[in-house]
């Protein structure tokens, strides 16, 4: 950590939430996830991209250089703290993560690729994400073992790349968390919200209908 937790919290503007996290989180497991990210053109996306790599305690992030070794990390809302990345070609990233028997998937739309609410994570996963306007680069993914892509329900044929990572890794943890119970979110009012879903599991039922309150099916 080069930043501990208090400071970053406390520079947030919010009031410190629980206690002794600072001491217990380097030692909680991360999601055997790593995300390897094309040059956007964008470098505000890094930033983005850190962030979200952090809500879900991902393993690692590396990046690929940008035009004039470009690096914009505000956006991260002081993430990069305490979140693992790189920055570097791409390439060599992948290559590593293969190298230590990750599963390389491609975000990118295709002919190929399947619906992400679809698609039956393995683990570890290394996560390729490709470009706005290119996506993937064809020598990745020719290596990539699967291509996932979110379907879109409007007129907009994309959304940018900080969201689709994030809604990607919504589905890989709730797939992880099916194999690992015990992954938990690091704070409080978060892991109170996984109990309560796993509570309501357990019942058969969702939360609206124990309140009486579900919609009228007639």
């Amino acid at each position: 950590m080069r930043q501990n937790l208090e400071e970053v919290w406390e520079a947030s503007g919010r009031e410190a939430e629980d206690p002794g996290l600072k001491q217990r989180y380097v030692q909680l497991p991360r999601l055997p996830v790593r995300l390897v990210v094309c040059p956007q053109g964008k470098a505000v996306n890094q930033g983005g991209i850190v962030r979200i790599a952090e809500a879900y305690r991902v393993e690692h992030v590396a990046f690929m250089q940008e035009v004039e070794n470009a690096v914009e990390l505000s956006g991260s809302i002081g993430a990069w703290t305490w979140q693992s990345y790189s920055l570097g070609e791409s390439d060599e990233a992948l290559n590593q993560a293969i190298s230590e028997g990750f599963t390389p998937v491609a975000l990118n739309l295709s002919d190929r690729a399947v619906a992400v609410e679809q698609f039956e994570w393995t683990f570890p996963t290394v996560l390729v994400v490709g470009s706005e306007k290119s996506g993937v680069p064809g020598p990745m993914l020719s290596r990539c073992r699967a291509e996932i892509a979110i379907p879109m329900y409007g007129l907009v044929t994309s959304i940018n790349v900080a969201s689709a990572t994030a809604i990607c890794l919504q589905y890989a943890v709730q797939a992880y968390r099916r194999l690992d119970p015990n992954f938990l979110p690091a704070r409080g009012r978060s892991k109170s919200l996984v109990n309560q879903r796993q509570g309501e599991l357990a019942l058969g039922r969702p939360k609206h209908e124990a309140r009486g309150d579900a919609p009228d099916a007639g």
